[in-house]
């Protein structure tokens, strides 16, 4: 958060930086509100996680003209905004899905390297670092990193 900043295109407290500018929460919705809805807009998640907002309180014209109480239609979440609009409750709990996913995959299997079964629980993991690289879980740095750290930390014990 920017504290002793003011924003660029008035006198609020700016709240982040975008570049070199600051900007108050306002004016940064007001940039970055189209980006996410075009990015939100193309994104096609599972079941359980694709809610759109459904209408359930009347307008409130404070927020703007077609702004309602809406209700997930798939986590219950509420927010007022415009229908039928993709639910970022639902959008933020895959994304914080797909993270553990990720750091899961990316954790090296907690087998000692004198152990009978290493090699076997190594080439599983090594089958599922490579699984996640392909369904772009990971990026292959990453899992490269891994693997090279903990076959590092193994060939030193």
């Amino acid at each position: 958060m920017v504290t002793d900043e003011t924003c660029a295109r008035c006198t609020a407290p700016a709240v982040r930086t975008l570049g070199s500018e600051a900007f108050c929460r306002l004016h940064l919705e007001a940039i970055l509100g189209p980006i996410r809805e075009r990015v939100i807009g193309r994104l096609e998640l599972p079941e359980g996680f694709n809610g759109r907002g459904r209408i359930v309180t009347a307008e409130h014209s404070e927020f703007g003209p077609g702004n309602f109480g809406l209700e997930c239609d798939q986590c219950g979440a509420t927010w007022t905004g415009e229908p039928d609009r993709q639910c970022a409750y639902c959008l933020r709990s895959y994304e914080l899905m797909v993270d553990h996913q990720a750091a899961m995959v990316l954790r090296p299997p907690t087998i000692q390297p004198t152990s009978s079964d290493y090699l076997a629980h190594m080439q599983a993991w090594s089958e599922r670092l490579l699984r996640a690289v392909e369904a772009g879980l990971v990026d292959a740095d990453a899992a490269d990193a891994a693997w090279r750290r903990e076959v590092g930390r193994n060939d030193a014990a």
